[in-house]
């Protein structure tokens, strides 16, 4: 499971950012979990470290100003410019000893906290009033006015 999660989550680090690859796997990871009760702690510290390794790997999303430090290079005297898989051929050694630690290591330095927990700690918070019709009322002109004024902004000054 640890080593699925961290190899797509480098994969999409590479083609978007880090962080971009840990929201849109978070849910998924999470949903996982739950399903197979498997303790999250376990699982989202690796793949959220394998996504920042992956980010700007390749010439995709945060790569894409590692690229433009080539022209910069030839600029000021360098000899050859760099190739769109230069950083990947850079990255990948240290990504594959990485994925070795995250999958064999790192399970069992993490804490395991049970999943039963994490649902009693949701059932225990105190749920969000409602807002009652006045409330309601008030902040969707707040809102409505909040988005006016900014569309007239230039205009307002």
């Amino acid at each position: 499971m640890i080593l699925i999660t961290c190899v797509v989550a480098f994969l999409l680090g590479m083609i978007t950012s880090g962080m971009i690859a840990v929201v849109i796997l978070l849910p998924i990871v999470i949903g996982v979990c739950e399903e197979i009760g498997y303790p999250r702690s376990k699982l989202i510290y690796p793949f959220t470290v394998m996504a920042s390794a992956g980010s700007g790997a390749w010439f995709l999303g945060t790569g894409a100003l590692n690229m433009s430090w080539s022209s910069v290079m030839l600029k000021l005297g360098a000899k050859q410019g760099l190739n769109i898989n230069d950083f990947l051929l850079a990255r990948l050694p240290f990504a594959l000893v990485m994925l070795l630690f995250m999958v064999f290591f790192a399970p069992k330095l993490l804490k395991q906290k049970e999943t039963s927990a994490l649902k009693e700690k949701k059932t225990t918070q105190k749920k969000p009033e409602k807002l009652t019709g006045i409330k309601n009322t008030l902040a969707i002109a707040l809102i409505v006015l909040t988005i006016i004024g900014m569309v007239l902004s230039t205009y307002l000054h």
